[in-house]
């Protein structure tokens, strides 16, 4: 599926079942796992198998994880999701996406749903750990040329962390530049990239190191 998509977690009187099973995962699972939400957020479905007629399964490295994908009437690039991750326990994890050219945003803000970033951005508030691995998860997509995966979740820390009105001081990029450069289609050159990353380091209290491995 091609498009960029808006994940949203589904809300149970008040709870969200997404954010219990997300918080109980270890940091760099948690990372591991939101840099993969991500992928879906920019329509890659990765290795998605169809089960029946709107129903897909997706099955990652830190488990089993199910989506069931449903159609909406909004367009072929509108869709929902409930993604449910067996930790030990009934698989309980909904989300759900919609294209942003979805013209019945009104019927589907009808059911109780909150961005799902409000979960990550919780946790990094409040676990170090996990801003960390979220920072290193960052790092690594844009080595590996997920660059709108990447910058999401450096927009994220920035955010949580060390916030654009900071970042600007500490870089001194202005604040609008910086939120157009750490936009999901930003494009900030390796200067600023490393102006912006050196910032966010600084601010976990940690150096990254570059390790090279033999490609096989």
């Amino acid at each position: 599926m091609n498009g960029s998509f808006e994940i949203r977690e589904y809300t149970e009187g008040g709870r969200s079942p997404f954010a219990e099973w997300f918080d109980d995962l270890d940091a760099v699972t948690a990372a591991r796992v939101d840099r993969y939400v991500r992928r879906l957020e920019a329509g890659n479905f990765g290795a998605a198998k169809p089960l029946c007629d709107g129903v897909f399964e997706l099955r990652w490295i830190l488990g089993r994880a199910t989506a069931c994908i449903t159609d909406t009437k909004a367009g072929p690039s509108s869709s929902c999701l409930a993604a449910a991750a067996n930790a030990g326990r009934t698989p309980i994890s909904p989300l759900r996406w919609n294209a942003g050219n979805d013209t019945n945003r009104q019927r589907h803000d009808m059911a109780l749903t909150r961005d799902y970033k409000e979960t990550v951005v919780a946790r990094i508030k409040r676990d170090r750990k996990f801003a960390r691995a979220l920072y290193a998860e960052a790092l690594g997509a844009l080595l590996e040329g997920e660059t709108a995966e990447g910058l999401s979740m450096l927009r994220d820390l920035v955010h949580a962390e060390i916030t654009f009105q900071e970042l600007a001081r500490q870089t001194g990029l202005g604040e609008k530049t910086l939120h157009r450069m750490l936009n999901r289609n930003g494009n900030p050159t390796a200067r600023n990239l490393g102006l912006i990353v050196r910032s966010i380091a600084e601010d976990l209290h940690i150096k990254p190191r570059v390790e090279v491995a033999v490609a096989h």
